[in-house]
């Protein structure tokens, strides 16, 4: 009978402590001293305040918030053992501050008050903040090992991090959202989610974000966007997809893949630093591919995928028709030459599926433009190779007889002959030098007017040199009409 009653004390033991370890408030008014007490020298591992009302007694006094000046709060709540608090459609009558070390995890679910949910100086191991209707809710000089802030049905709540850490999954969701001088070392998937319309804004500054693995979301619906002074050791993809998002992405140092795709149109007061951003990389987004994150840029074989091909042309052609409207003519010309270069890569690939003639043209014609002119974008680089093509000309009509040259060449011909005879007389070395300079300019000269296509009347030159002067012209004709078009095309902006 002893060993009976000893195996059910065993039996029940367990359940006996776990129901002394969790404590449940339902339904009741509890004073912030009360709430004090109760979590600041804990009875129960868990506790939980089920549809609470909480009425302020413990006074207040002045906070300087560092980023938004100025307010007025209740004095702090002092965290304890506590492994598990929950909050449940409670409500506060005033702002509500914590402080401490919560060894265990926080949780606020459906809670609101009209004034502030503060943690200062707190040492979290999860914090969820879920469907939080406060005016603000402030994180500050806290560590936070997985922390999620959802208040997308709360649109004027304010998000506030500042000097904060996140050691592990980010979730932040909301309106009105600031992140300054902080940390994040981050798994999973983490997002930076703004919802909110109309004074939507997510700032981040001098914040770093370390991510061996996949890529930190910044989802905008509208609004602005500043992300500046940052440091980002993994990729990062910023989505718009409203009616217009203004993005300000500047002095960052992206060490992997920046991936911008937007639906929105881009405000024009937005300031998108390409050349720190994009100089040395694709512009692209990352997608899900076969259960497996890839970064779509339209490079190797991507290019086949047509309907991302083409939201890859939009994307840059959104980029390009927002440089040269704000007036960034470099930046606006790179976005072109970077859309022609995936037109070519298409054509390619079409052309490796079914050939014909027409794409081998256009192939062709693409590759020209892009070495001659930079698809357009560069006259400069043309008459830079039209030069060296009217050189290399020049040196080949060297070793031809022509009607523009009927002295210079003969001589130079007769003393190359005699150069024994010139050793002991300089003065006939001289001659030499100056016969294959006038034989050259010539030469030149006979070049020239082929490129440009002046007109001889009769060709002055004979044999097989008359065909390549023939030639010349033709190509000089094309390659200055490709000039001319490039020329118009950058001074018409």
């Amino acid at each position: 009978m002893l060993h009976l009653k000893i195996l059910l004390v065993l039996t029940l033991l367990p359940s006996l402590i776990y129901c002394q370890s969790k404590k449940v408030f339902h339904n009741e008014t509890i004073a912030y001293s009360k709430l004090a007490e109760i979590i600041g020298q804990p009875k129960w591992d868990t506790i939980v305040f089920d549809q609470v009302h909480f009425k302020s007694d413990i006074g207040k006094r002045d906070w300087q918030d560092s980023v938004f000046g100025q307010y007025t709060v209740a004095n702090a709540i002092k965290a304890g053992k506590v492994k598990s608090l929950e909050f449940a459609d409670c409500t506060f009558s005033e702002s509500i501050f914590f402080e401490g070390n919560f060894e265990g995890n926080v949780a606020f679910t459906h809670c609101k008050g009209p004034e502030e949910l503060v943690f200062e100086n707190c040492n979290i191991n999860a914090l969820w903040i879920s469907e939080a209707d406060f005016q603000a809710i402030f994180l500050q000089h806290s560590k936070f090992k997985n922390i999620t802030v959802r208040t997308e049905d709360a649109e004027h709540t304010t998000i506030s991090f500042f000097k904060s850490s996140v050691n592990g999954e980010l979730e932040i969701v909301g309106s009105r959202i600031s992140i300054f001088n902080s940390s994040f070392v981050l798994d999973a998937e983490p997002i930076i989610e703004n919802e909110g319309r109309g004074t939507a804004w997510t700032t981040v500054n001098n914040t770093s974000f370390d991510q061996p693995d996949g890529f930190l979301q910044f989802q905008q619906k509208d609004g602005f966007v500043q992300v500046s002074r940052c440091t980002f050791s993994g990729g990062v993809d910023f989505y718009g997809d409203g009616d217009r998002v203004t993005w300000n992405i500047v002095d960052n140092k992206f060490q992997k893949e920046v991936g911008f795709r937007s639906g929105a149109e881009i405000g024009p007061s937005s300031y998108i630093n390409f050349r720190e951003i994009y100089s040395d990389r694709s512009l692209g987004w990352h997608i899900d591919q076969d259960n497996e994150m890839l970064f779509y840029d339209g490079r190797d074989d991507q290019i086949q995928m047509e309907r991302y091909y083409t939201n890859l042309l939009r994307l840059h052609k959104r980029f390009h028709d927002f440089y040269l409207d704000g007036g960034d003519i470099y930046s606006a010309n790179i976005l072109y030459v970077r859309i022609k270069d995936l037109e070519t890569r298409h054509l390619e690939n079409e052309y490796v599926k079914t050939s014909s003639f027409d794409l081998w043209v256009r192939i062709g014609l693409n590759k020209l433009l892009k070495f001659y002119t930079r698809y357009g974008t560069d006259p400069a680089r043309a008459i830079v190779i039209s030069l060296w093509v009217v050189f290399g000309f020049a040196l080949f009509y060297v070793f031809f007889p022509s009607s523009w040259d009927l002295s210079s060449r003969s001589k130079l011909i007769d003393n190359v002959k005699n150069i024994r005879h010139f050793r002991k007389q300089p003065r006939k070395l001289w001659s030499i030098v100056v016969n294959l300079f006038v034989t050259i300019l010539n030469a030149y000269a006979l070049s020239l007017n082929a490129f440009v296509t002046l007109g001889f009347g009769e060709i002055p030159t004979k044999g097989f040199a008359r065909y390549v002067t023939i030639a010349e012209g033709f190509l000089g004709w094309f390659l200055l009409t490709l000039f001319s078009v490039a020329l118009i095309s950058q001074s018409s902006f």
